[in-house]
Formats: C-alpha cells, structure tokens, sequence
C-alpha cells in the first residue's frame, strides 16, 4: 500500500511539471510571435500610376469597361453597366438616357500594348433624335479609363467597328443633309479616330492640303474651304472633307497613299461629291485634282487595290428628280497618271453582256444607224476574246484593255452573203476602236474611233 502510495506522488508530480513546462513553451513562442509582429514594416499600398485623363476616374473592375465615367459633350458621365441618366439641362426635369449600344472592337489603340475597347452608345430622351457617339475605355495597369465621346450623328445606321494600327474605324450609314429622317440613311461613313493626349479625336491626316477642284486650287484647312462661286463672286462654296479613305500604295513608289471624298455646296441646292488622293511623299503629302462623282449621291466604299482606286456609289437615273433615293449602283475607277487622278475603264464593266448596236456617228456628221437593231451584238468575255452576230454572220476575235485603251484584233466571220447587208460597215467600224467609255446611268458603251473620228454607241 505505501509502495502505491508512492509511485502515485511521483506520478504526480511528472503530470504538475510537464504543464508547466508546456505553458513556459506556448508563453515564450507567443512572445516571438508579438515580437515579430511589432517589428515588421507596415505594408504600403501601391502608388496608383498617372492616368492620361486625371479628371477621369478607373473603373475599378478590370473586366467592366461599361462601367467608367465618359465625357459627353464636354460633361462627365458615369456609366453603371453601360447606362447613365442625367437632367437634358442644368435644373431641368426632362432626362436624357445613355445607353450602350454595341459594335465593339478590341485591340491597342493608346500605342500601350495592351487591349483597349471601343463601343457606341446612344443618347435619347431629349427631343424625337437617338444621337450616336462613338467612345473607348483605355486599358491601364490597374483598371479601364474612359475617354470622351464622339458624335457620329442623329438616327444613323452604324455598320461595323474595328481597330487597327491604333486608329478606331467607325463605318455607318447616314443621310444627306437635305433628306428627311424617313428617308432610311444610305449614305456610307468611315470615321476615323485616335488618342491624342488621352482624348479621342478625328484622326484627319488631310485636315491642310491643297487639291485641284475644276481647275481651281482649293486649300483645305481643318478640312474646309470657302471661295467665290466665281471671280468677283459674292456667292461663296464651301469645300468639305467627307471622309471614305481608303489607303494603300497608289502611285507605284511603296508608300501609302489616302483616297477621300469631298463635297462642293453652297451655289445653288446641289451637294456634289468628288474623289481626290493624297500622295504620300518623303516630306508629307501632296493632293491631286478631285474627279467629280455626282450630284447628291450616295456614297458606299472606297477601296485601293493593285494601284487603282475604286469608288463605288449611288446615283439616280437622268430622268429621276432628286427627291428619288439613289439607287443605281456605280463603281469609278481611278489611277495616277503622271500625277494626276484620272478614271479608267477595265474589263469588269463591260465583260459577260450583250451589247447591241445602237447607231454610229461620225465627225462629219454622218449617222449610221441599224435597220435592225437586234441582228448587231457583240460580247466581250473575261478571257480575252469576242464573239457577236450581225444582220449576216457571226464573228469572232480577241481583244486587249490597257485603262481606257482597247484593241480589237483582226476580227473573222462566218461566210454567208447577204444583199443590202450593214454588216460591212459594222465590222470596218469595229476595226478602227481604239478606246471605249462606259456610262452605267444611260447603260450605254461607246466604242471611239481612232483619231477622235466618231464613236459607235451600244446599249
């Protein structure tokens, strides 16, 4: 019994010292842990990096570029996921409604390397108009920033957005300045833009250059002009830059040349548009003459390819009042011709048709025309070669164009003799072409004569 006794005593004490020692342990590492904690530095939030707008503040989720604040004709909007409401006027009870409306395009347009985005909104609630403006959030190390919007305009019809070696394209449909709004816009735009000092602004690299408008020169500044009808004049017309570049090597030498459209207004209604380049030269660039295009026409694309350019645009026929929408489809074709823009003639106008023969005038007043107008045709196709029919036989041969140049090859024909046959004359005619013109708003083709001695017209 006290051998028990015993072992229980020494028992415990071993259990009253190892809690002690254990306490001592959890009280030392405490202790380190406090005195750790005293000692390390205070953390420093990061310095948040200059924006390019300072008035403007970042989004704070990187992925919500809809939620920024934006400047709408000159005022700050805070878009919350892609709408804002604010009075139409200071203490104003009516409201006008920001809203996202779509047509993104991603890609850098700050120069930063990293993805910006691009997008239209609308503006309504002010009137009977739904006003588009085209706006981009900045991508920055810690969020998006919002730059100001550009006005596109009033009830247009937008078509595509893109980014491309930091320049934001708008493309779209608007209307004449003389239509009404229930006239559906028709009119194509390209609206170019770019970041300059954080802002977006219209990036009109032929906002001062000089052209050659009816054999007038014409300085465009900030992309206007203003001169006398005519000399003595107190009628002025105004000159304004229009837009629809198209960009690309023109004149052979590598570097990119830019095709516009301008417009002429101001004597008279008629708004007439014309196209003129600008050739990029070591120092700058140079304008051509503008080519007239039409009266209040619709214009849709320009483009640059192979060296040529090609308009491509509405007109009515000549016998439709102005109050007739455009419809009839035309494509100009242009190249640069010891500097000078002149239109050119390819194959594509009048390949894969029949044309038929209509009359033949000559410079002495001669006039040949068919008895029978169905029996004469002739056809050009794509691989060079012709083929038509006369009041007697049929005939083939080969053809080349080069611009407004066009060969026709010894022509051969069937044998068959006909009496008071006009298939002589026809063919002997055909043997002396040696240009052609098209003119898609009468669907004629004329064929000219060598010498500028008459012309043979076909329909």
């Amino acid at each position: 019994m006290r051998k028990l006794i015993t072992i229980l005593v020494i028992a415990l004490f071993v259990i009253v010292g190892f809690g002690f020692g254990l306490s001592r342990l959890m009280a030392v590492n405490n202790a380190k842990s406090e005195s750790a904690t005293a000692t390390m530095p205070a953390t420093v939030a990061p310095t948040q990096p200059a924006t390019p707008i300072a008035t403007l503040p970042v989004s704070e989720d990187i992925k919500d570029y809809k939620t920024i604040t934006i400047r709408v004709d000159g005022e700050e909007v805070n878009l919350v996921e892609g709408s804002a409401e604010m009075p139409a006027a200071p203490d104003s009870k009516e409201m006008i409604a920001l809203t996202y409306f779509g047509n993104e395009a991603h890609g850098d347009l700050d120069g930063d390397g990293t993805e910006d985005t691009a997008f239209l909104l609308t503006r309504s609630g002010a009137g009977s108009g739904v006003f588009f403006y085209a706006v981009a959030a900045l991508n920055i190390d810690n969020g998006y920033i919002g730059t100001n919007a550009v006005l596109l305009g009033d009830r247009i019809a937008p078509q595509s957005t893109v980014i491309e070696d930091n320049l934001l394209i708008v493309n779209y449909a608007d209307r004449l300045p003389t239509e009404p709004f229930t006239v559906p816009p028709s009119v194509g735009i390209s609206k170019y833009l770019k970041i300059t000092d954080g802002s977006l602004v219209e990036a009109n690299s032929l906002a001062q250059i000089t052209i050659q408008v009816d054999g007038q020169e014409v300085n465009l500044v900030n992309g206007s002009a203003k001169m006398p009808a005519a000399p003595g004049s107190n009628e002025m017309v105004t000159y304004t830059y229009f837009g629809n570049e198209a960009h690309g090597d023109l004149d052979g030498n590598g570097s990119e040349d830019i095709v516009f459209l301008l417009t002429q207004s101001g004597a008279g209604s008629g708004t007439f548009f014309y196209v003129a380049a600008a050739l990029n030269i070591d120092n700058g660039y140079v304008g051509t003459n503008a080519v007239l295009l039409g009266d209040r026409i619709a214009p849709q694309s320009t483009t640059i390819e192979d060296e040529m350019a090609v308009v491509n645009y509405q007109d009515r026929l000549p016998s439709e009042p102005f109050t007739t929408p455009p419809s009839v489809g035309i494509s100009k074709y242009l190249k640069i011709k010891d500097g000078n823009l002149m239109e050119v003639n390819v194959l594509s106008q009048i390949s894969n048709r029949e044309w038929k023969w209509v009359k033949t005038e000559m410079n002495d007043d001669t006039i040949t025309i068919p008895q029978n107008p169905d029996a004469f045709t002739i056809t050009f196709h794509e691989d060079g070669s012709l083929s038509g029919t006369t009041d007697c036989n049929n005939f083939m041969g080969q053809f080349t164009i080069k611009d407004n140049e066009l060969t026709l090859h010894p022509i051969g024909a069937t044998l068959k003799a006909c009496p008071n046959s006009q298939e002589s004359v026809f063919l002997t005619a055909l043997g002396e072409v040696n240009q052609f013109m098209v003119n898609p708003l009468e669907n004629t083709l004329v064929l000219l004569i060598k010498f500028d001695s008459g012309s043979i017209i076909f329909q």
